[in-house]
């Protein structure tokens, strides 16, 4: 892999003259404020980036004609962006003398540059779709998302069924068994009431045959043999006549026959009810278990993936560290962890920056030289000191002695 080999300055910004070979992992440029540090980083990154009229409105030193950032990579490539009142030109050269242009310098970096603030910087989304490059999951988040919001949608439509059916079947009166489900026949009961009404009314009229053929025997000596027949007929009718029909009964059947026949259709209908609740609770639950099995593939996933940064994680709104959304981790964490995810992008040009390197304690800057030499990278830093040692200290726009 390819790394910064010389780096020389010269009227640029706060810096007449400058040159740096690094020789170590972390390479810390050390100083007061306004001394020059911040300018050897934004050299590097102008002249490998490329020149930025935002960032860099004035690249030329005050008092200075023209100035220069050269930059030798341990490849041979060399690197030459100049300055002068009229602007910048770019000149960069393989070690065969082969030209190139800046195309040639991003190929080399990776697709967030150098500087690892760029990666704290990024949205929240942008930021989990940069992790998700770089780290090698078993399953793609995407089509899992995917089918995991189709189920969640599919449960909330068979829940809110599930409500429906619960505030239905608590406003509904028990449901009686299941056997009695037909409705009371009214011509049946009519055609009863008729036929107990007739025979009751035939019965009546043999007794009152009977009543009056006994006066006429006490009367009628005469006609004592009719009268007698006449009575004899009454009797066996009387005797072979079935029991006298309820017709009350019957009547109040009729009357209340509405009423008999709501309840059958209310407790049919909360039969049906029941059923339909059950058979709704009973998919809310499968797709509960579906979603589970969802989450609990995306976990086991993320158990077994290898993230840059141990506790690194992501969820489905951004990063995630130790628990808690990157956003709220320390200034220190995300440089670490930025400057991790940047790592693990894997550019040919294995350098990077850090500008607000103030952030960082000794030990975390410890954890940083870890990192850069770990992975083989170098690390530029800007650090606010007075005091330290320190291979490269900025002066009044110079490297002190």
């Amino acid at each position: 892999m390819i790394k910064v080999q010389e780096l020389e300055i010269k009227n640029f910004q706060r810096i007449e003259a400058a040159r740096v070979a690094p020789s170590n992992h972390l390479i810390v440029f050390a100083g007061k404020n306004a001394q020059g540090k911040s300018s050897a980083l934004n050299a590097i990154e102008a002249a490998l980036t490329g020149h930025s009229s935002r960032n860099n409105p004035r690249p030329i030193h005050e008092g200075a004609k023209r100035g220069s950032v050269k930059v030798l990579l341990d490849d041979g490539l060399s690197i030459d962006r100049r300055y002068t009142s009229s602007g910048t030109t770019l000149t960069v050269k393989s070690e065969d003398g082969g030209k190139h242009g800046q195309s040639k310098l991003s190929d080399l970096i990776g697709s967030l540059g150098l500087d690892v603030s760029r990666f704290t910087n990024l949205g929240e989304k942008e930021q989990r779709a940069t992790l998700l490059e770089v780290v090698q999951l078993p399953f793609s988040p995407s089509a899992l998302d995917t089918r995991r919001k189709a189920v969640f949608d599919a449960r909330t439509d068979v829940n809110a069924e599930v409500r429906k059916l619960k505030a239905i079947a608590e406003g509904m009166p028990e449901a009686t068994a299941p056997g009695i489900t037909e409705e009371v026949s009214f011509s049946d009961l009519a055609e009863q009431f008729r036929q107990g009404e007739d025979l009751n009314r035939r019965i009546g009229e043999a007794e009152m045959r009977a009543v009056r053929a006994n006066d006429e025997v006490q009367r009628l000596r005469s006609e004592l043999s009719r009268a007698e027949q006449v009575l004899k007929q009454a009797h066996e009718l009387v005797d072979t006549a079935p029991p006298r029909v309820d017709t009350e009964a019957i009547q109040a059947r009729i009357d209340s026959i509405e009423e008999t026949n709501r309840g059958i259709r209310e407790s049919n209908r909360a039969l049906q009810v029941h059923a339909d609740l059950a058979n709704a609770t009973g998919e809310s639950d499968k797709l509960t278990a579906a979603l589970e099995e969802i989450d609990q593939a995306k976990r086991d996933g993320l158990a077994a993936a290898v993230f840059p940064v141990p506790g690194l994680a992501f969820d489905d709104e951004g990063l995630l560290y130790n628990g808690v959304p990157f956003s709220r981790a320390s200034d220190a964490e995300k440089i670490l962890i930025s400057a991790a995810m940047m790592i693990a992008q894997k550019p040919k040009l294995q350098a990077l920056i850090v500008r607000n390197g103030n952030n960082l304690d000794e030990s975390h800057l410890n954890e940083l030289r870890a990192m850069a030499e770990a992975h083989d990278f170098q690390i530029f830093v800007e650090l606010v000191a007075e005091h330290g040692n320190f291979e490269y200290v900025f002066h009044e726009g110079n490297l002190a002695d």
